[in-house]
């Protein structure tokens, strides 16, 4: 006996433009830090800091935005939005009222987490494409996926 689960999550009207892989890391970065689709526009508020990070390693990731192209989510008093900078490089930009330095460890969290979501996509995708299926995957106390694979060979 077989049992699907299909899970459905509202995404941000932004993020139906991106590649498949892309919009996929970005909402699966996004929510596994409890943060919400935000589609309302940008609000400037005098009072919340703002940090602006490069994602670092994601060359690759970027390929899915285009110039001008934003995504946007909100939750624990923050707004994370990630976008392509002036040189075409993933950009996140974190806004709230929290310190610069506690919006900072958020968006290095989201980074880090948003290319480790790529590389996963990317990998169980390209997996597929060889005949290989995921028996059995594990996520450690870290962060860290250790994955188990079965290839039928016929």
């Amino acid at each position: 006996m077989s049992c699907c689960i299909l899970t459905l999550v509202a995404l941000p009207a932004g993020l139906n433009l991106l590649s498949g892989i892309m919009a996929s890391a970005i909402s699966m970065a996004a929510l596994s830090m409890n943060l919400e689709p935000d589609e309302s526009a940008a609000v400037t508020d005098d009072q919340n800091n703002r940090v602006d990070l490069c994602v670092d390693n994601a060359a690759e990731v970027s390929s899915g935005l285009s110039a001008g192209q934003s995504v946007s989510f909100s939750g624990k008093g923050v707004r994370v939005t990630f976008y392509l900078d002036a040189e075409n490089h993933t950009a996140v930009r974190v806004e709230g009222k929290g310190s610069k330095a506690e919006l900072r460890a958020i968006g290095d969290a989201i980074s880090k987490k948003l290319v480790q979501q790529y590389a996963y996509h990317r990998l169980v995708g390209e997996m597929r494409v060889r005949g290989m299926n995921v028996v059995d995957e594990t996520v450690e106390a870290d962060g860290t996926v250790r994955l188990r694979v079965r290839v039928f060979q016929g």
